[in-house]
């Protein structure tokens, strides 16, 4: 897994699954201490109230995931032009899956 931290934890199935923010990616590196403590509350607890949920990703996925990283947050894109966080569902080694988690609870969908 590529580096992150660890902002906040769902329960899935009654299990303790940890919410990350990743510190970087290709081409950047992310200043996590910089991000106010209460913006990465509320994307904690968005993201993982809809994942928890089953509102981002399929069962299949929430079977196995140990690990919901936030990629970007808030933020627009070409492919999702509602403002939305991109998320990755991981286990223990490899990435399980890619979703979107809008602020606009009305508009999620759950990922393929």
């Amino acid at each position: 897994m590529s580096a992150a931290v660890k902002i906040g934890a769902c329960v899935i199935s009654g299990r303790s699954v940890n919410i990350t923010l990743a510190t970087g990616g290709p081409g950047y590196k992310r200043l996590t201490e910089s991000i106010q403590e209460s913006i990465k509350e509320t994307a904690s607890d968005m993201v993982g109230d809809r994942v928890a949920n089953g509102k981002v990703f399929k069962s299949e996925v929430l079977d196995k995931v140990k690990e919901i990283r936030i990629g970007n947050m808030k933020h627009q894109s070409l492919g999702d032009s509602s403002i939305h966080y991109s998320v990755e569902a991981w286990d223990d080694s490899s990435k399980l899956s890619d979703g979107h988690v809008p602020q606009d609870e009305s508009k999620q969908t759950v990922a393929n």
